[in-house]
């Protein structure tokens, strides 16, 4: 929870970086909003850390991300949101 600067990217031992959905959302950015997705991207796995997408909702999102090396993607896209017991009973339904 909360916010991160690039800053801190270099002096916390981050494990995992979380990047909103906000940025492949808003349309009148949606370029620059991919670069900065793009660039982020790299950057965590240049240091090696993981990055996990979150409020994704359109499949052209998650094809985004998956092409460009995305670690994890959550969102309404797969699910809503939903508490542990409901999501471990739909988990095994199969």
């Amino acid at each position: 929870a909360g916010y991160c600067t690039i800053n801190s990217l270099k002096e916390i031992p981050w494990d995992v970086v979380k990047l909103g959905g906000e940025f492949l959302r808003v349309p009148d950015v949606k370029e620059r909003g991919e670069i900065v997705v793009r660039d982020a991207i790299s950057l965590v796995k240049n240091l090696n850390m993981r990055i996990v997408a979150e409020g994704i909702e359109t499949k052209e999102q998650v094809e985004f991300l998956a092409l460009h090396g995305c670690d994890l993607i959550q969102g309404y896209y797969f699910a809503k949101p939903m508490p542990i017991d409901e999501f471990q009973k739909s988990a095994f339904e199969d």
